[in-house]
């Protein structure tokens, strides 16, 4: 039976001390204390309110009148793969998830939320309150537990579409760099992406690669990403059809060269710094991006490390950036005015106030990398 999709936001009271939980968990939860609403689906609609009232009175847990609605919402009306936002107050973020299943009563559970009554949720991503549209920060402002969003529904859908691009772009970056990992494949998948590398890059880590590339005025961002991810993968397919082809010839091992390069040194502690005190937000565009492994962004510098740039590793050089919007700062895309203000973006940098950054390497990079 075909669904309309909906949007609902959840508060889970208690100053958002279990929204945490619920979002490493993967659930969201309500702490209505009236037993299992299971029965509730099969109660007639005219008679579910007196049927509510009758549960509040016999567990002792009062239920207001939007609380009645609540229930109502969350136990009756949420369909799988409806969207939910859940605001972490703790933490000024918001939560965005998608619906997997249906109601279920939870009596017994090993994670620190006591609320029994349950829905199962994929959270796709997390967002800083303040990079949300006024209107709908004002409609999580709501006293209801449970509530609809319908009237956001082209934000909602707005946010989730920018959400997918940078997955997109992460699992394009994750891809390269798991052939970067093969030194067989690695110069061979990049001289097919346009760029000029050494032969040996066994030593090269991310961010030196991103040096060399960013060099040569030539980024990922220059193509496709899709178009591009879909060559490395002819490519790849290639190779190994063309390995196939060479086990019957007889084997010959090439010959090796010993090579010395030279690395910059980074402040690897410098750059956790600046990520946690963003909590890996994007300066920019203010999405967290979260991977298996944990939430993931990049320590861009304002005035490049390396000749000729000879820019300094230091917390006042630096910005905590997604990796798209990395890209497009180190190619000139846009820039920063010292006022905060991007040039060739609309808004303004996120800045802490514990974030101390020297104006003079904006100046240097809008003289040197603005378009």
């Amino acid at each position: 039976m075909y669904h309309l999709v909906k949007y609902w936001a959840i508060h889970m009271k208690s100053g958002g001390n279990y929204a945490e939980t619920a979002h490493k968990q993967g659930f969201i939860a309500v702490r209505w204390k009236i037993g299992d609403l299971t029965l509730l689906k099969h109660i007639k609609p005219s008679l579910l309110k007196n049927e509510i009232q009758e549960l509040s009175d016999k567990y002792y847990f009062a239920v207001t009148g939007q609380g009645v609605g609540s229930i109502k919402r969350f136990v009756l009306e949420v369909r799988k793969d409806d969207y939910v936002l859940l605001p972490n107050p703790n933490e000024r973020t918001v939560h965005f998830g998608q619906v997997l299943g249906d109601y279920e009563y939870v009596h017994e559970h090993e994670d620190d939320c006591p609320y029994p009554q349950r829905r199962a949720v994929q959270w796709l991503t997390t967002i800083s309150r303040n990079r949300l549209p006024e209107q709908l920060k004002a409609s999580l402002k709501s006293q209801q537990t449970f509530f609809s969003l319908k009237k956001h529904k082209n934000t909602i859908d707005e946010i989730l579409k920018e959400v997918e691009a940078d997955k997109d772009e992460i699992e394009f970056n994750t891809t390269l760099l798991e052939v970067c990992g093969n030194d067989e494949d690695l110069a061979s998948v990049l001289t097919l992406a346009g760029f000029e590398v050494p032969e040996d890059l066994s030593d090269v880590d991310h961010e030196d690669l991103r040096a060399i590339l960013a060099e040569q005025d030539y980024t990922l961002s220059n193509k496709d990403t899709k178009a591009l991810f879909e060559e490395v993968e002819k490519y790849l397919d290639d190779i190994n059809e063309m390995q196939e082809g060479f086990k019957d010839r007889t084997e010959s091992i090439p010959e090796r060269q010993a090579v010395t390069t030279q690395r910059i040194i980074r402040d690897n502690q410098t750059s956790a710094q600046l990520k946690k005190l963003y909590r890996f937000e994007c300066q920019i565009c203010g999405i967290k991006l979260q991977l298996p492994q944990g939430p993931y962004a990049e320590a861009a510098h304002i005035k490049p490390l390396g000749s000729p740039h000879n820019g300094p590793d230091i917390l006042e050089n630096l910005l905590c950036l997604c990796p798209n919007h990395h890209v497009l700062f180190d190619n000139g895309a846009f820039a920063i005015d010292d006022d905060l203000s991007l040039i060739g973006l609309e808004g303004s940098l996120i800045v802490s106030p514990k974030h101390k950054i020297d104006q003079k390497y904006f100046s240097y990079h809008r003289t040197h990398f603005a378009k």
